[in-house]
């Protein structure tokens, strides 16, 4: 069974992402390349260097209220170093950093939206900081990173620029041909999932593309999905004979 759902362009970014220190200015013939400086100090209070690729991510992220783990990473090649506490994933989620590994420092950036790819897998718009090297903003970029740091828990997004559609923009495959499609949201983000009812069984997707099995009602009852106790998350139920049969 192939879900083909429609997305919207991604909002525009305020200028300079919203980041209060856009305003440091070049002091590299003093502290040496990628070096921007307020008061003269070119470190940020965060730890990183302003207006650098760690420093925007890790204002980004900690905005959020993410303040766990997101300090004394190192350079942007070393986020995917130290799994302690985050998540080091190969498929990105809005909220991610995300992790190039080649060069003197690397680069890490912030996945704002994402999409399927032609041939499979996905791919981030990611907005970053000093990606050429001039300490400018952009967050226009379409990219696969070598990996994902996950700081808040896998299926669970963060804020993005991006709308919530566009984290299954395209189509996805899940289920067999003959089952009947379910959606709903599964664990309560604020994104609706997908799923399927097949002879008593529902099967759930999450975001990062497992399933949870879930055995309810008899094969040949119809299925139905609701919030049926208001707490955001959407349960699962099934119609018989005239009759309503809710799983708590």
């Amino acid at each position: 069974m192939t879900f083909v759902l429609g997305g919207f362009a991604p909002s525009a970014a305020q200028a300079g992402g919203g980041y209060p220190h856009d305003s440091a200015t070049d002091c590299s013939t003093i502290y040496g390349q990628y070096s921007w400086c307020i008061s003269g100090s070119w470190l940020s209070p965060r730890g990183y260097a302003y207006r650098n690729c760690t420093d925007w991510v890790a204002y980004r992220l900690e905005s959020q209220g993410i303040t766990n783990h997101v300090r004394s990473r190192g350079n942007g090649k070393q986020w995917d170093d130290n799994s302690t506490g985050v998540t080091i994933t190969s498929t990105p989620e809005v909220g991610d950093a995300a992790v190039w590994n080649s060069g003197t420092y690397g680069h890490v950036a912030y996945v704002e939206e994402i999409r399927p790819k032609a041939g499979g897998g996905y791919e981030a718009r990611v907005s970053e900081y000093n990606q050429p090297g001039d300490g400018t903003y952009r967050d226009d970029r379409w990219v696969t990173a070598d990996n994902y740091v996950d700081f808040n828990g896998v299926g669970v997004p963060l804020g993005g620029s991006g709308t919530p559609v566009a984290v299954l923009q395209g189509q996805v495959s899940f289920g067999n041909s003959t089952d009947i499609p379910v959606t709903g949201d599964w664990n309560g983000d604020g994104y609706t999932d997908i799923g399927t009812w097949r002879a008593g069984y529902f099967y759930l997707r999450h975001a990062d593309g497992s399933y949870s099995t879930l055995p309810f009602g008899n094969s040949t009852d119809i299925p139905v999905t609701g919030d049926w106790n208001g707490d955001g998350v959407t349960e699962v139920g099934t119609w018989r004979n005239g009759v309503f049969y809710f799983a708590n």
